[in-house]
């Protein structure tokens, strides 16, 4: 068999388009111009290749929670050394956020891919083998790096590749993945550490990581789709990120997606499952189904969040979802029931998908194609920011002013960052919301 015929029997472009005639669901999901090949990539082997492989990035991020207890036992640390196996991660991860970017700028998507899932290979292959936990921390904030590197260039390519008036809509499919895979990570990752003890999760992202590898050689571009990658040195464009720091209603996108990411970790992922557990004792399996429901009602509006950003504009479906988030802690604040406990949580995780979306669209409007990645480099250290300090700011508010003091403030900050956004001007192109 010759080269040319091994490669046909690989999917092409022409096969990930007819997904949408076969899958009805994702097909509503995506613009009908994207649908159709307009503007050339949404439903192209690009975007679906750099879809896959986020989700796998993301299945790596929380698939190794599980490993916790077998890492307290098996290398004689505290539990308090044990959560530095997370730690370690997300430190990786936010020192190589902005980094990811300007590499994405110089270098383009493809090289950068591939780099970013070659480290998290190794990286995953010497925490599988080594006996030394120091080692094994140092492996894990090299998947850190990885994931961050990934990350940041594959939003990119997502927000190139959106047609004209869509990006929303794009963002919103990425972000339902996304969610998918932090949703299954814990679930895979119990499985496997089950049945191949606690190597099993890091040999299955070393998989996950060539699996990566290879959709970037085959389908993705060597360059970003707009151009080739810059050629000048780092410096020449620093004017541009200047200016765009100097935006205010960028600084504004960055405080909402501090804010929207920090109460997602603070308030959903700490501050309700220790309520739930000490004010109505909930169990361990009553508090993940709790967090279900949460996703769940993140999943349930990511369509119509899609479509609202990009019709209604950035500012008011911004506003919709903060607005949202303050009577659904105000009402954690006073609540009584415990099921009404899982409408709230099912609420804010609507809030969260509707405000989730924006920062990217936001981004998309402002940043210019040469600095596009560093933009979002920059925008996904201000939310890791927000996902490690929400749990700290949550749990230090419960200790001193408790569980209704810590709702009422958390309210309180919300309600301000929504009265700032009437500061902030829309950016979405008056052609695209006609």
């Amino acid at each position: 068999m010759v080269l040319g015929e091994r490669r046909r029997l690989l999917p092409d472009a022409d096969y990930f388009a007819t997904l949408t005639i076969r899958m009805p669901m994702l097909s509503s999901l995506l613009p009908s111009a994207a649908r159709n090949g307009a503007g050339g990539t949404a439903m192209s082997g690009p975007f679906l290749s750099t879809v896959v492989v986020s989700f796998f990035f993301i299945l790596g991020v929380s698939i190794v929670v599980p490993v916790l207890p077998l890492v307290v036992d098996t290398y004689g640390v505290s539990r308090a050394g044990g959560s530095l196996l997370l730690s370690s991660f997300a430190l990786g991860r936010l020192g190589f956020d902005v980094i990811a970017g300007v590499l994405g700028d110089r270098f383009g998507i493809r090289r950068v891919a591939f780099s970013a899932c070659l480290v998290t290979i190794v990286a995953s292959v010497v925490a599988a083998t080594t006996p030394s936990y120091p080692l094994l921390l140092a492996a894990r904030t090299a998947q850190g790096a990885g994931s961050a590197l990934y990350m940041t260039v594959a939003m990119g390519q997502i927000i190139t590749m959106a047609p004209d008036g869509h990006v929303g809509r794009l963002l919103a499919v990425y972000q339902g993945v996304i969610l998918a895979g932090v949703s299954l990570g814990p679930t895979v990752g119990g499985l496997v550490t089950e049945a191949w003890g606690i190597a099993g999760p890091f040999v299955l992202y070393a998989l996950f990581g060539v699996v990566g590898a290879t959709v970037a050689l085959r389908w993705m571009p060597a360059h970003n789709l707009e151009g080739a990658p810059g050629t000048g040195p780092v410096l020449s464009r620093w004017p541009q990120v200047r200016g765009l720091l100097g935006d205010p209603t960028f600084l504004l996108m960055l405080a909402a997606a501090f804010t929207v990411f920090g109460v997602r970790a603070g308030l959903g992922n700490t501050l309700i499952p220790l309520f739930a557990a000490e004010r109505f004792g909930f169990s361990q399996t009553a508090i993940g189904v709790l967090l279900t429901v949460s996703a769940a009602g993140n999943l349930l509006v990511l369509a119509h969040a899609g479509r609202s950003v990009d019709r209604s504009g950035r500012r008011r479906t911004l506003r919709i979802g903060l607005w949202a988030a303050v009577p659904v802690a105000v009402g954690l604040a006073l609540t009584a029931s415990p099921w009404l406990l899982f409408v709230l949580a099912a609420g804010l995780g609507a809030a969260k998908g509707y405000a989730g979306v924006v920062p990217g669209a936001v981004l998309a409007d402002l940043a210019t194609p040469g600095i596009r990645a560093t933009a979002i480099g920059i925008q996904r250290m201000t939310t890791d920011l927000g996902l490690l300090a929400g749990p700290f700011l949550a749990g230090t508010m419960a200790d001193h002013l408790g569980f209704t003091g810590a709702f009422l403030l958390t309210a309180a900050f919300v309600a301000v960052i929504a009265l700032a956004t009437w500061f902030m001007r829309e950016t979405a192109p008056a052609s695209a919301r006609a």
